[in-house]
């Protein structure tokens, strides 16, 4: 098979193409024989391909001996069998653990037919309702539900598999970043020892329409809460006079996040879903203001500051304009692997032996997605302010169906979030974490609250 790839790219390459000859930009043959970086599938409906590549990189850039530039064409197609053979594993293995959880559901209810006197006789288990902090929400002003949704868990351990909702600070470790030398060679990777901003609260919370434009429109900077402990305390001043955040700090004070998760699959069109919205903010460390005003800051920081000087969208402004879009910012030249200050998240469940899903994603847990298409950005005027939006709505089919099948697991996970900005070169690695959290025991369909999201551009 890798020798016919081959022997077609090589044809291919050598023969001219007639317009109209089915080998147009929009095809992978196309992409394989224009791009110097190699054939990345991103549109493909099981993921892209830098996904896969950074999730099972040693099965990739492996040909270390040799000429390059002789046994490229060998490479590459290599590196896109094994890249289609990793896709289909994880569909065949997605669509077995489907079938059974079917099957599994048809056997209960076959039963639950076959002895209704059993079902009589057994007394009927108590349904337990989603835990309430606050009743209120829906009630007084449209900031009403602003830390009222969701619990901060303060304990040393992780609190009972099931319990919740609640969320919890980060500190930054315990998630895979890039670290150098040579990484596009070598795709060496530690655990994050740092993070630059400190979790202040979390929200869940859904409209009826999708929810975008937190910041000034939902919640406004007075509206968060003062700071309460040391910690807080020192992140909101700094540690002195000298590195306390002014509007001269090129950095934002406040991060928004906003994670927008659907309830459908988005397989049948015209079918209105308005989804939940999870609403992080974090405030900025005073150990990254000062290393923000120094002349030559820390790799992951430089990162960070380029990431910001570029063209973002308005509070306010318009939806349509590209500069919003964190696609924008792509170069079509290059893989998306091997592009720096591209955003990334990263979620990782730290009690998968807790949640029944097939052993086959294990390899995916704690790996990073690439926000392109499905990310916002918007920035205040004065630079106080960074929100960033990640529309799952946007991701390719197969995380929107395991998502929606998986949807009565999600309460007995415990995920740890961390956000970042992309690094490759040397001189931008090691990476380091933006912000980070953990959320425990959620329940995506029941425990986010119902808004007034009084947005007349808002999409359902």
């Amino acid at each position: 098979l890798v020798s016919q790839i081959v022997l077609v790219q090589a044809l291919i390459r050598r023969v001219p193409r007639p317009p109209g000859s089915g080998f147009g930009m929009g095809s992978s043959i196309s992409c394989c024989t224009s791009r110097n970086y190699g054939c990345d599938m991103n549109n493909s409906v099981f993921g892209e391909d830098a996904f896969y590549r950074e999730a099972n990189w040693e099965e990739f850039y492996d040909c270390d001996e040799g000429d390059e530039d002789q046994d490229g064409l060998l490479k590459r197609a290599h590196e896109q069998v094994r890249l289609k053979m990793s896709k289909g594993m994880m569909v065949a293995n997605y669509a077995t653990f489907e079938l059974h959880k079917r099957a599994r559901k048809a056997l209960e209810l076959e039963c639950m037919r076959a002895s209704p006197s059993r079902l009589s006789a057994e007394p009927a288990s108590p349904r337990l309702s989603p835990p309430r902090f606050n009743l209120s929400a829906a009630l007084g002003s449209r900031c009403a539900w602003y830390g009222k949704t969701m619990q901060e868990w303060t304990g040393q351990e992780y609190p009972p598999t099931g319990e919740g909702p609640y969320w919890q600070r980060g500190d930054g470790k315990g998630l895979p970043v890039r670290h150098g030398p040579n990484y596009p060679k070598r795709r060496q990777k530690l655990e994050s020892g740092s993070v630059m901003y400190s979790a202040i609260s979390c929200d869940a919370i859904k409209g009826n329409s999708r929810i975008e434009d937190i910041m000034d429109r939902l919640v406004h900077l007075e509206d968060l809460p003062a700071a309460s402990g040391p910690a807080d305390r020192e992140s909101d001043r700094g540690a002195g006079p000298h590195i306390a955040w002014t509007p001269h700090c090129k950095l934002p004070r406040i991060l928004c996040i906003n994670l927008m998760l659907p309830y459908e699959t988005g397989l049948i069109p015209f079918r209105k879903d308005a989804g939940a919205s999870f609403v992080a903010f974090f405030r900025i460390k005073p150990e990254t203001v000062q290393e923000a005003m120094k002349s030559s800051p820390s790799p992951a920081v430089s990162q960070f500051l380029d990431f910001c000087q570029r063209p973002t969208g308005l509070p306010g402004g318009s939806r349509d304009n590209p500069d919003r879009s964190l696609a924008s910012r792509l170069d079509p030249s290059k893989r998306n692997d091997v592009q720096s200050g591209c955003f990334k998240a990263n979620a990782k469940c730290v009690n998968l032996e807790d949640v029944n899903v097939p052993t086959s994603l294990y390899d995916y847990n704690g790996k990073p997605c690439l926000i392109t298409k499905s990310g916002y950005i918007i920035k205040a005027p004065n630079n106080e302010w960074l929100e960033i939006g990640i529309d799952v709505r946007f991701f390719n089919i197969l995380v929107r169906m395991m998502l929606s099948s998986y949807c009565e697991l999600v309460p007995q996970t415990k995920v740890h979030f961390g956000f970042l900005v992309q690094g490759t070169e040397d001189h931008e690695l090691p990476e380091a974490l933006l912000c980070d959290l953990y959320i425990y025991g959620v329940n995506i369909m029941d425990h986010p609250w119902q808004i007034d999201n009084d947005d007349n551009d808002g999409i359902a």
